[in-house]
């Protein structure tokens, strides 16, 4: 009975080294520097590595007003719910602007942060949550079939290994 127990601890534990090498290794896939074309036309890059995420010259605002529709869809969602009434436009446009408000990305513009990251193996994607102590963190998302990274809205195509 004990050879039992121990084998199957054993057997155990080898199977979670595995499963951690395996998201270990698909997490180092999407380190390296990722592109994008700003609405100027200058080009916005991010570089990943296993410490932390740089942006250079990333327009945060495409990404915050991404965010900010986000957050707003949720409260207009919740309201519509609680009182089983539309909310009406300019209701709509207060809660943006409350959001518009208190979500400050200034500290992502060209800057370095670390992160937290987590691997999905049935979508194939590895996220990304900032870890700044912003009350409003940003979250991202590597796809490792497309070997692209997004933001919110917007996407960087991989430019280097």
């Amino acid at each position: 009975m004990k050879k039992k127990i121990t084998l199957i601890v054993l057997l155990c534990v080898f199977s979670f080294i595995l499963t951690a090498c395996g998201d270990s290794d698909n997490v180092k896939e999407s380190y390296g520097t990722f592109e994008y074309e700003n609405t100027d036309g200058s080009l916005a890059t991010i570089i990943i590595d296993e410490e932390e995420i740089t942006f250079q010259n990333v327009n945060i605002d495409e990404m915050k007003n991404a965010k900010v529709e986000f957050e707003v869809y949720k409260e207009v969602m919740r309201l519509e719910k609680e009182s089983s009434e539309e909310v009406a436009e300019e209701e709509k446009e207060a809660i943006r602007a409350k959001y518009n408000s208190e979500i400050d990305w200034s500290s992502f513009e060209d800057g370095s942060f670390k992160y937290n990251v987590e691997y999905d193996e049935s979508s194939q994607t590895i996220w990304f949550e900032s870890v700044t102590e912003n009350e409003y963190e940003m979250y991202g998302t590597y796809d490792l079939k497309y070997k692209t990274l997004t933001i919110y809205n917007v996407e960087f195509r991989r430019t280097s290994e």
